[in-house]
């Protein structure tokens, strides 16, 4: 049986160092580290994970294909990503993550993106990602370049507490 790996928490380094890409994705250290982060996600109840998140400063993260009902969707593996920004409007939205308990925060994103990446087996892949899969995709992003979403509030009156946000969401 797979099993999940420790969540790293802010404050530590890795959170905020640039990973490296990942030469063999095929290669049996790399395909038991991803296991072990879909066993994490899986736990976590969170919507995407990169492995700096778990203390591995490699260019890996996870999403959930279909976020909302994540009982019918699947994990997407991205490896090695390039992310391009699609000229759109700047949406801003509350975000959460799973290195950062008890606070979330109000982030400007892009509303669309184009993503470059490779899954698991090495086969590349292009996605064109809109709203709300488009900030999942650039908030795991982040991890890999050592930025965190704390980094792209405009101010410190956009961060709350856990406890605030599920009463606000619950109005």
């Amino acid at each position: 049986m797979t099993k999940a790996l420790k969540i790293v928490e802010l404050g530590n380094p890795i959170l905020f160092k640039k990973a490296t890409p990942i030469p063999d994705v095929t290669h049996p250290d790399i395909q038991t580290l991803i296991d072990q982060m879909i066993e994490t996600l899986k736990h976590a109840n969170g919507v995407g994970l990169a492995a700096p998140q778990v203390g591995v400063s490699k260019r890996l993260y996870l999403i959930w294909v279909d976020p909302v009902d994540t009982s019918a969707a699947t994990i997407r593996v991205v490896i090695n990503p390039k992310l391009t920004v699609i000229p759109s409007n700047k949406v801003r939205d509350i975000e959460g993550c799973l290195s950062i308990p008890g606070l979330r925060g109000t982030v400007s994103r892009n509303q669309q993106v184009l993503l470059h990446y490779q899954d698991r087996t090495g086969s590349e892949h292009t996605v064109h990602a809109y709203d709300f899969e488009a900030r999942i995709i650039q908030h795991e992003h982040d991890h890999l370049d050592g930025i965190v979403y704390l980094d792209r509030l405009k101010s410190s009156h956009d961060l709350m507490t856990e406890s605030y946000y599920t009463t606000m969401e619950a109005l």
